[in-house]
């Protein structure tokens, strides 16, 4: 998930920072005590490039060339064209690839820039959040997004976990199904969305029907019109999970990557870093090992799309025009409070 600024950070590895005093910013900026070889250096220019180092991996190998050629486009069409070089340069099988939606007034996403749905295997683009953003950071952030992808994957790739993955995600659909469902109905939605031709018929069918069974107040006929969606929620993404393992094969139990599988999983269960009140607590989101994960491959792609020749200069540069924001600053400032 992309937060509004909280990952643009990430170059720098923001950590909690116990018995410090000062800010978090005084602590990145302050030089490295005792060690001869990082000598006259700041903890953010250390940070910086140990980043380097572990984003090898993310590489992606994009030349200038590339870069003008995405260059090219605007907006939307920009994210598509983003999307179609990405999916080429992760060699996801287009069958297996997520769409993506654009969507506008999220009111109750405000800050979120961009989501990936595991449970639906979808990519949510607020427009409204990204419209203003350069070209680089919004490459990046896509990168971001299709991490998640790639996590939720291999998830339903391994043996053990891909049929817990598929009870799981059915029990999240269904719980954003019906709320959407009475949302729209408590709003008077559902006519309008009958008239529009974005809407596939079957939804449609369905919006229909849920209509007349709430007119009704028929509670039974609502509860098994839902069973149904169920049943066929868990059978299309049974498919999904055997078309990837018949495209990228089956990860076994004992791959020497279950452990951090399961991380993955465990999170996607329960994303651990929003508040109550519904905001993100940016200790939590920066220690999440989904997000760890994500970011890395995103401030790598968003490197790349720079052309910039350094990357601990990158990191730095990417790092400083985050704190410019007093709103981010004093987020991040709170990681020097209790870890």
């Amino acid at each position: 998930m992309q937060i509004n600024g909280f990952s643009t950070v990430r170059p720098v590895n923001p950590r909690p920072v116990q018995n410090f005093t000062g800010t978090y910013e005084d602590k990145l900026r302050e030089k490295v005590q005792g060690k001869e070889v990082f000598k006259d250096a700041t903890n953010i220019q250390i940070s910086a490039l140990k980043t380097y180092i572990e984003t090898q991996k993310y590489a992606l190998g994009m030349t200038p060339q590339d870069v003008a050629e995405l260059s090219k486009y605007d907006g939307n069409d920009f994210i598509l064209k983003s999307y179609e070089y990405l999916i080429n340069k992760l060699n996801i099988p287009g069958e297996i690839a997520p769409p993506f939606t654009v969507q506008n007034n999220m009111k109750n996403a405000q800050s979120l820039l961009m989501m990936y749905m595991p449970a639906m295997n979808i990519i949510v683009v607020n427009s409204d959040q990204c419209k203003d953003l350069d070209k680089t950071t919004t490459f990046k952030m896509l990168r971001h997004e299709l991490q998640h992808y790639m996590q939720n994957i291999n998830i339903l790739r391994h043996e053990t976990f891909g049929d817990e993955a598929i009870d799981i995600y059915k029990e999240k659909y269904m719980d954003v199904q019906q709320k959407s469902f009475d949302v729209l109905y408590a709003n008077n939605m559902i006519p309008q969305l009958l008239q529009s031709p974005e809407i596939p018929m079957n939804e449609k069918v369905l919006l229909q029907y849920f209509k007349e069974l709430k007119d009704a107040n028929n509670t039974e006929g609502i509860n098994a019109l839902f069973e149904n969606v169920s049943k066929d929620y868990v059978k299309q993404l049974t498919s999904f999970r055997d078309n990837v393992r018949k495209k990228l094969g089956v990860i076994p139990a004992e791959d020497t990557g279950t452990e951090k599988i399961k991380e993955y999983f465990n999170e996607f269960k329960n994303v651990g870093y929003f508040n109550p009140n519904g905001e993100v607590d940016a200790k939590k989101y920066f220690q999440s090992k989904i997000e760890e994960d994500a970011c890395s491959a995103q401030e790598r792609a968003g490197y790349e799309f720079s052309q910039q020749g350094c990357f601990i200069r990158y990191a730095i540069d990417t790092f400083e025009n985050a704190m410019k924001s007093e709103q981010f600053k004093n987020e991040i400032n709170k990681l020097n409070m209790q870890g």
